[in-house]
């Protein structure tokens, strides 16, 4: 009878840990992959999806085809996997502040555009990523314009990078494998990789306005939950 028990409480582990894998690495859904169309499939908790006015909010792990320019909006602790094409592999992760927020395929000729949150993306060309700002310059010619707060630059394929933005705080771009460029608001240009300089995580602090106060680089740490995420997207990828 123990030994039954016991066999029967080393399943259950069993099980509870290749789920919270399964979940770390995108669940393993049917559809839940690079293809032909942009798709997003909810991880965790709530989703929300916007275009032309209309809202969705996703609850189930199905993938969920997008037009271009959707907004997607994850709850505080729910996070999602993008796929933009074959192009692309994006995990919204579980950021600590009021989830992550995102535009696909804005403005044209870029991937995304994030607004706050983190993402850890993997992709398989040069393709751009906006970071927006809330900062808002206003002239005579335009009422109002939001300048970006940095511009990202895939530079090689097959490049892996962390994305971590609190509008009120800070911007923490890393790189995990290949090379990007980011270029700021105050029109300074950084390259980041491996090849160039082991201090591939670039710290943009911010003021509560949005302002660049000071940039610092360092060496990144990836925990081993964006180690898990990279290690799938680069076998979706390449």
């Amino acid at each position: 009878m123990q030994r039954r028990v016991a066999a029967c409480v080393a399943a259950a582990v069993l099980a509870i840990a290749a789920a919270a894998v399964g979940s770390s690495a995108g669940g393993g859904v049917a559809g839940c992959s690079p293809g032909s169309q942009d798709v997003v499939c909810r991880v965790s908790a709530k989703v929300r999806t916007t275009w032309n006015r209309r809202t969705r909010v996703i609850r189930s792990n199905e993938p969920q085809t997008l037009n271009g320019q959707t907004v997607i909006q994850t709850s505080r602790k729910g996070s999602a996997d993008l796929f933009l094409g074959k192009d692309a592999d994006c995990r919204m992760a579980r950021p600590t502040t009021r989830g992550t927020r995102l535009r696909t395929r804005y403005p044209y000729g870029a991937m995304f555009s994030q607004s706050k949150g983190k993402t850890l993306c993997t992709f398989s060309g040069d393709f751009g990523v906006d970071v927006l700002g809330a900062k808002i310059v206003r002239s005579r010619a335009l009422a109002a314009v939001v300048s970006p707060l940095a511009i990202v630059k895939t530079l090689e394929p097959e490049t892996q990078f962390r994305i971590a933005y609190d509008p009120l705080s800070s911007l923490d771009v890393s790189v995990r494998r290949g090379q990007l460029g980011v270029t700021l608001r105050n029109g300074r240009y950084f390259q980041l990789g491996q090849a160039i300089d082991p201090a591939t995580e670039l710290i943009v602090s911010l003021d509560p306005r949005g302002h660049i106060i000071s940039t610092d680089r360092r060496i990144p740490f990836f925990p081993s939950p964006d180690d898990i995420v990279f290690a799938t997207q680069g076998k979706q990828i390449g």
